[in-house]
Parts: C-alpha cells; sequence; structure tokens
C-alpha cells in the first residue's frame, strides 16, 4: 500500500491530538428500557484509531468499532438490558462541539435519537 494512501487512513481513522472528537461529549439520551438517562462519552486518540467508552451510572461500557470518515462518526456498544447483552451500533454526524446520534440495537427492534455535546 502506497504511504499516502496509508496515512490517509490512519487520518480518516483519526489519531492525531487535534482530532475532532477527542475529549468528553455529554447527553440526556433515552435508554433501552426508554427511560432517559445522562451519559458520558470519552474518545481518546490511539494508535489504531480511538478508544472510548460510554460511561452511564456507575459503569463504563467500552465503544468498539470507532471510525471516524469526515463528519461521519460510528461505533458500538453492548449493553446488559433485562439480563442479557443487547449490541447497538451508534452512527453519529459531528457538527463543530455536538454529535448528533441514531441509534439502533442488533435486531432493528429499537431505535432512538440524540445529541452529544462537548464538555467544556
Amino acid at each position: 500500500m502506497p504511504a499516502t494512501t496509508r496515512r490517509r487512513n490512519v487520518s480518516a481513522a483519526g489519531a492525531p491530538s487535534d482530532s475532532p472528537i477527542a475529549g468528553r461529549w455529554l447527553a440526556r439520551s433515552p435508554d433501552p428500557v426508554g427511560r432517559t438517562e445522562s451519559i458520558e462519552l470519552r474518545f481518546t486518540p490511539s494508535d489504531a484509531g480511538y478508544t472510548g467508552v460510554l460511561q452511564i451510572r456507575d459503569s463504563e461500557i467500552p465503544l468498539v468499532k470507532i471510525v471516524l470518515q469526515g463528519n461521519r462518526l460510528t461505533f458500538d456498544a453492548t449493553r446488559e438490558l433485562r439480563n442479557r447483552k443487547v449490541l447497538y451500533h451508534y452512527d453519529g454526524t459531528l457538527a463543530g462541539d455536538s454529535i448528533d446520534f441514531t441509534v439502533q440495537n442488533e435486531d432493528g427492534s429499537s431505535f432512538f435519537r440524540f445529541a452529544a455535546h462537548r464538555a467544556q
């Protein structure tokens, strides 16, 4: 693979310290059972792209498959729901200090939206 292509892919996957998503993002979001909960998303640049967590109440849920391409951010998170693990796919659009998300579970039976804002 040519170095210029590799460089573009690393940049698109995002590991720069001046990354547009690095840091803390706060939101109020529907939870899997229909209530509203406060959440915090944290993204950290790494050599492989990004690491991240979704903080809810007293637990941190690791984010996987984090991809930033242009202003589009996607990742997956597995949450516990009624004693079973459910995979949720997050699809976000970055606009300055906010990200508008749509979220859907793996079987398509749950769908919701929320906006996260960069923590100051």
